[in-house]
């Protein structure tokens, strides 16, 4: 006689026997009666289910059908393309290029470097709007190349103390690993790292136009944040304030929606940063009178810094890359499919055996 398949944990027994019908059952208890029942020989019962007989569907993948994928994938990437173009084409911008080397792209360019060691330098001129932009019209600085999403840049923190708690020695290791420990007069800096003490202090100002600088950080940023409990009275200690007044007032301290910002790394070598809104038009022709304090240097990095102001939709600002991008995917995958159309033209194969070529629904 054959023995009963059964799979039983520990400490577990079978189900008792039914005398009448000669069957182990669990006297339909549970969802899982009919599995538990098998006849006097253990064969299981004769259900699809159990027996292996459900239902199933297949297709039969033939060259047609293998090249309709990646044809359909081309189109849809070309319609996002085109809707992605007409979208970035509707976005009026202006890119006032400050410092570094003359990039062609720039709207203006005045220079208006810092000092090789954050001296600050003031400048006031004068930009002509092109075109009439609506508010709320997004005013953001831009760094290229500035590697925030290097490692131990990435790294070079200590969260304990942004959240406002009491740092251990071991965790403000890293900050002494990187010179961002102590000041040189022997002052604990808080927050320490790399990311705290590089902060972007730049300011910017349009005369007569007010840039709201409120909600330009992520709320749950700004809510993870927070001073220590000492704030600021201890001593022998460099604070947030006191390093980038310009910046930072002391009522805010690390909740400063600058700071939180810059705390959040960039992904790509080029860093953009909302610096705040405009929430008047700016109308074609209009000249605005911009004011910058530069104190942010970037001549050792060999890199460029722009102020942008730009409108945007729900596709976001001006984005040429994400459009090249698309453009080169929709046709690398569209020149692909012509390619295996053609071979399978001039050199046709014959559809191999039904059970080898087919792939379940």
């Amino acid at each position: 006689m054959q023995s009963q398949q059964w799979s039983l944990k520990a400490n577990q027994s079978l189900p008792p026997l039914d005398e009448k019908t000669g069957t182990i059952s669990d006297a339909g208890t549970s969802p899982t009666s009919k599995l538990l029942s098998f006849g006097k020989d253990g064969r299981p019962p004769d259900f699809a289910f159990a027996q292996q007989k459900m239902r199933s569907r297949q297709v039969q993948i033939t060259w047609k059908k293998a090249l309709a994928a990646p044809l359909v994938a081309c189109l849809c990437l070309m319609l996002l393309a085109v809707i992605t173009m007409v979208s970035s084409q509707s976005v009026e911008e202006v890119r006032i290029q400050y410092d570094g080397k003359a990039d062609s792209k720039a709207t203006v360019r005045h220079v208006c470097a810092a000092g090789s060691h954050g001296q600050t330098t003031s400048c006031t001129f004068d930009v002509a709007v092109a075109k009439d932009m609506e508010p709320p019209i997004l005013v953001s600085y831009v760094i290229d190349p500035f590697y925030q999403n290097y490692l131990p840049y990435v790294l070079a923190l200590v969260n304990y103390v942004l959240e406002g708690k009491k740092a251990t020695a071991g965790s403000r290791g890293k900050c002494k690993d990187t010179n961002s420990d102590r000041t040189r007069d022997g002052q604990e800096i808080v927050p320490c790292g790399v990311r705290a003490t590089s902060f972007f202090n730049d300011t910017f100002e349009i005369a007569g136009i007010p840039i709201d600088q409120k909600n330009i950080a992520w709320k749950t940023d700004v809510d993870r944040f927070a001073n220590p409990s000492d704030y600021p009275a201890r001593t022998a200690t460099s604070w947030l304030h006191e390093r980038y007044p310009t910046i930072v007032a002391e009522s805010e301290g690390v909740r400063n929606e600058h700071f939180v910002n810059w705390m959040r790394p960039e992904a790509l070598p080029r860093v953009t940063k909302t610096y705040g809104n405009i929430r008047t038009k700016l109308t074609a022709g209009q000249i605005i009178t911009l004011h910058i304090n530069a104190s942010f240097p970037v001549s050792g990095l060999e890199a460029t810094k722009e102020l942008v102001l730009t409108t945007y939709n729900a596709l976001g600002g001006k984005n040429a890359a994400f459009v090249t991008f698309l453009w080169a995917a929709s046709g690398t995958i569209g020149g692909l499919s012509v390619f295996f159309l053609s071979i399978q033209a001039i050199r046709p194969r014959p559809l191999g055996d039904p059970r080898f070529s087919t792939a379940v629904l």
